[in-house]
């Protein structure tokens, strides 16, 4: 085989093997650029779904302890009022009357006596002594 350079003939022999061998070189090109794009775009929207996700679980948890908040304030004010009252004296005495059974001194106390309830004419209790 000849080829031709600068009008001289040059003749290669097929037999030589002392040719350069080409390096492959990495080349970055279109297929890897499209690849790498479908990967960022899937890691956005995977990050975004995650993060989406526990932004929304964060928002019901404040709204639950907002709620909670809420109901604790209302007994809070509920147990205020009680304790106010209680620290009246028409409150203890009422408590000493109705609970305690206490009388003022002076005073009588008047318990009333619970009668049997009678049963109407023509019943009969079957299997229980002693009535």
């Amino acid at each position: 085989m000849t080829s031709r350079k600068n009008n001289i003939y040059e003749f290669s022999d097929p037999r030589r093997t002392d040719r350069v061998k080409k390096r492959r070189v990495f080349r970055p090109g279109i297929k890897c650029m499209i690849a790498l794009a479908f990967f960022m775009l899937f890691y956005m929207i995977f990050s975004f779904g995650t993060n989406f996700n526990r932004l929304h679980t964060m928002q019901q948890d404040v709204e639950k302890i907002e709620s909670q908040i809420n109901d604790l304030q209302k007994k809070n004010n509920e147990l205020r009022q009680q304790l106010k009252m209680a620290q009246s004296d028409a409150f203890v005495e009422k408590i000493a009357r109705e609970e305690l059974n206490l009388i003022k001194p002076g005073e009588t106390r008047i318990v009333p006596v619970q009668t049997k309830p009678q049963k109407p004419a023509g019943q009969v209790n079957v299997g229980v002594p002693g009535e």
